[in-house]
């Protein structure tokens, strides 16, 4: 069994400074550092107004959305990110058992 950390590849698509963009990213931030060490993650902000054709490619259809790359499978949260768990959850991370 591996006792390695899991490796996090995230991108959260935002649109601008929108309210909700801010939010998301802030709240995203504070999930990572709490949650997530600093060298098994990735994060990637990607403004859709000055990159939709990223946003295109990977089906974002609204901001603000998180793409979690990995750990497989590929999945999306999209809104504020204000739920914790939900976040955790697609994740893959179990709360009580950090």
């Amino acid at each position: 069994m591996s006792t390695h950390p899991i490796s996090y590849q995230l991108q959260l698509f935002i649109a601008d400074n929108e309210p909700n963009s801010l939010q998301a990213k802030a709240n995203l931030e504070q999930i990572c550092s709490r949650y997530l060490s600093d060298n098994f993650y990735q994060l990637e902000i990607i403004d859709v107004l000055e990159n939709f054709q990223l946003a295109f490619q990977q089906g974002i259809l609204v901001t603000p959305t998180l793409l979690i790359k990995s750990p497989l499978p590929v999945k999306m949260v999209v809104g504020t990110l204000t739920e914790v768990r939900l976040v955790l959850n697609a994740m893959q991370i179990v709360e009580n058992q950090l």
